[in-house]
């Protein structure tokens, strides 16, 4: 995939108040805008906001910034044309674009999260001790 930056313009995590037992987590992250880069060719930039709030109203994070794509001078006229009629984009390019977004940003996310000490917003994994005896092994 022609992603060639990645760039955050704005950080915001804030805890509001004591984390209880039963949170609930949602993640949200949308493309705002999509513009060509200027004195350049075939490539675009991708405005996004990717958010996380922790409900009921014990914190949240805010990850503003943007991606640069390059890609063929057909393909780019494509992309800004749809988006500029319906504020959509091509299935493939969506998939693409939001999959490096969301891979960027929950990694920087679990560091917001450790900052201001709120769980983790995306399930990790652990380790768990197994009830089964020897003699349950088939290998």
């Amino acid at each position: 995939m022609p992603v060639i930056a990645f760039n955050v313009d704005r950080i915001l995590a804030e805890k509001n108040s004591q984390v209880i037992k039963n949170i609930k987590v949602e993640n949200n992250m949308r493309i705002n805008n999509i513009s060509l880069v200027p004195k350049r060719d075939n490539i675009l930039k991708f405005d996004f906001e990717f958010t996380t709030e922790y409900k009921p109203d014990i914190g949240n994070m805010k990850i503003n910034g943007n991606l640069i794509f390059r890609g063929e001078e057909k393909k780019i006229k494509e992309i800004l044309d749809i988006w500029r009629k319906s504020k959509k984009l091509d299935k493939d390019i969506m998939v693409s674009i939001t999959n490096f977004i969301l891979i960027k940003c929950n990694v920087r996310a679990l560091g917001l999260a450790e900052q201001v000490n709120l769980p983790p917003h995306i399930q990790l994994p652990m380790m768990q001790i197994s009830n089964k005896t020897k003699g349950d092994y088939i290998g």
